[in-house]
């Protein structure tokens, strides 16, 4: 296994795990299926991961009731993607499966200067 290929995996185990906490801890529902996602970004931050910004797709509707959103991840040397499948349970918005995160190529890196 390539080591971006395992870096990749044990972002999305870290992210994972992260969440698991998080939904432990609070015991309260998220509102919004995105919510649960910020959450487990706002944990994941603690550690030193040199993420410079997250976006967050819509959630789009999934034929088996849940929902899936679009995670793009901006580092300061590259962008990633990665889906987020989630599905309510009673009043919570629980993860249940995540793709493994995909670089973007980026025409500009961040904090390119402009000119």
């Amino acid at each position: 296994m390539s080591k971006p290929r395992a870096a990749q995996i044990l972002t999305a185990m870290v992210l994972l795990a992260a969440l698991a906490a998080v939904a432990w801890r609070r015991g309260a529902a998220p509102p919004d299926p995105r919510q649960a996602i910020y959450e487990m970004l706002e944990t994941t931050r603690a550690a030193d991961t040199s993420m410079k910004g997250v976006a967050l797709s819509e959630p789009e509707p999934q034929p088996d009731g849940g929902v899936m959103i679009r995670v793009e991840y901006v580092y300061a040397d590259r962008n990633e993607a990665q889906r987020f499948y989630l599905e309510k349970t009673g009043a919570r918005w629980k993860i249940t499966r995540a793709d493994p995160a995909e670089r973007i190529k980026t025409l500009v890196p961040y904090g390119t200067p402009v000119k």
